[in-house]
């Protein structure tokens, strides 16, 4: 099926292996527009995690120093099909693309401080779960039982994950430090 979520929904697919492909796809079109002004480019969120279900919807963070400067790029990135959204997240600018004339979205650039605490949390689940396959698979059941659930209340089926990401979160945030510091994986 092709990419594109509507909104307020929670339609999964089994993973694809062509989320990566398309991930750096809009992230070759970000860097031109965003040299200078961007760190760091990475694919995020569940698309981002091999095996799992997931929406079909692409999920880029992009690693600023200040996230308000990103309003001075709507107009550059009106260009390439990517809408500014607003402040939906503290502390964060969201930005999306969606299929032209349709009401769905494909993707969500979110801009995020470098130095914050959002920015390692969405590196931290992504990696931790790609090295943790159990990890992985349990989620990616607890996303298919909330999607069953609660197909056409994307809130609902969020917020059926905030406790397990929030454990998830914690575990790997040890992991990233053991990583830096050179230790075995310890969890």
């Amino acid at each position: 099926m092709p990419l594109g979520v509507k909104n307020g929904t929670a339609r999964l697919e089994e993973h694809n292996p062509e989320w990566a492909d398309m991930a750096k796809e809009l992230i070759s079109q970000l860097w031109p527009i965003l040299d200078g002004y961007a760190i760091d480019i990475q694919h995020i969120g569940s698309t981002s995690i091999k095996g799992i279900p997931a929406k079909p919807m692409i999920d880029i963070a992009v690693a600023v120093e200040d996230v308000s400067i990103s309003e001075t790029y709507i107009d550059a990135l009106e260009k390439i099909g990517v809408h500014f959204m607003g402040e939906i997240v503290p502390n964060q600018r969201l930005f999306y693309k969606s299929t032209p004339g349709e009401d769905d979205r494909t993707h969500h650039v979110h801009f995020v401080n470098i130095h914050s605490r959002q920015w390692e949390d969405y590196l931290n689940m992504r990696d931790y779960c790609n090295s943790h396959p159990d990890v992985a698979a349990a989620y990616g059941n607890l996303k298919r039982k909330l999607a069953s659930e609660y197909a056409d209340e994307r809130t609902s089926y969020r917020d059926g994950k905030h406790e397990f990401i929030t454990r998830v979160l914690e575990d790997a945030m040890v992991w990233r430090e053991n990583q830096k510091a050179g230790k075995n994986d310890t969890i």
